[in-house]
């Protein structure tokens, strides 16, 4: 992406996230937003801090989760660090990143050598962090774009504060709970990883012009995965 496009590219994925419903579509919208806004990004993970531990609202893939959790159990890693004062933390080897000693070579592990975390504020308070992932080493680092993702995040955490006036985060667990009973009857039925029973759940969804959670639900109940179609255009949930 080109910076002098930036802006105007940022403006309107703002406006995107205004105008989504609902606190399980904005977190989902959020990461995938960010994925393709920040250059290198392949992963994603959202945390919230709540009744004083991390927990993960919602993650581009089993890697980001995976790595997310990590941080959660070892209490360290770039998205511990964005709770603090600093605006992001970033790591283009993470390695061999001495900031997190325990985290870091495990992350490298996962496939992940590049990490930059983003926190979400709330009167002044960090409420939530966005991390982003990369296999890539030395990724994250252009200043310039790391300032815009910065105001992105900014653009999120009004985005999500807006729609927890109309659902808690213990909702939006909720439904994740429920979608990750759908992914693992799909990944049971169809022999297939995470990664892709979640793909083919958002097929159903944009076919059917119904929310994950409610497809995910329905799944769950009946145990019946509906044909699931090729798509061409880009997914929305």
């Amino acid at each position: 992406m080109d910076l002098p496009n930036d802006a105007d590219d940022l403006a309107k994925r703002a406006v995107d996230l205004q105008n989504t419903v609902g606190l399980v579509d904005t977190v989902n919208r959020i990461i995938s937003s960010a994925i393709e806004y920040v250059d290198d990004a392949t992963h994603a993970g959202l945390t919230v801090q709540l009744h004083g531990s991390f927990i993960s609202l919602a993650s581009s893939s089993p890697t980001a989760a995976q790595a997310d959790d990590l941080q959660y159990e070892l209490g360290e890693g770039p998205t511990v660090d964005a709770f603090g004062c600093e605006t992001w933390y970033r790591s283009g080897d993470l390695g061999q990143d001495e900031r997190w000693p325990r985290w870091g070579p495990r992350a490298a592990a996962l496939g992940l050598n590049s990490a930059v975390s983003l926190h979400f504020t709330l009167a002044g308070k960090p409420v939530a962090a966005l991390t982003l992932y990369s296999s890539a080493r030395d990724a994250f680092d252009n200043t310039a774009k790391l300032d815009l993702a910065a105001l992105y995040a900014s653009h999120a955490g009004i985005a999500l504060n807006q729609a927890r006036l109309l659902d808690s985060f213990e909702q939006a667990l909720a439904s994740r709970h429920i979608i990750g009973q759908a992914q693992g009857i799909v990944m049971e039925r169809f022999g297939v990883d995470a990664e892709h029973a979640f793909a083919a759940i958002h097929r159903i969804s944009v076919n059917s012009n119904t929310k994950v959670r409610i497809v995910a639900a329905q799944i769950v109940a009946s145990r019946v995965i509906p044909t699931v179609k090729k798509q061409s255009s880009n997914p929305q949930s």
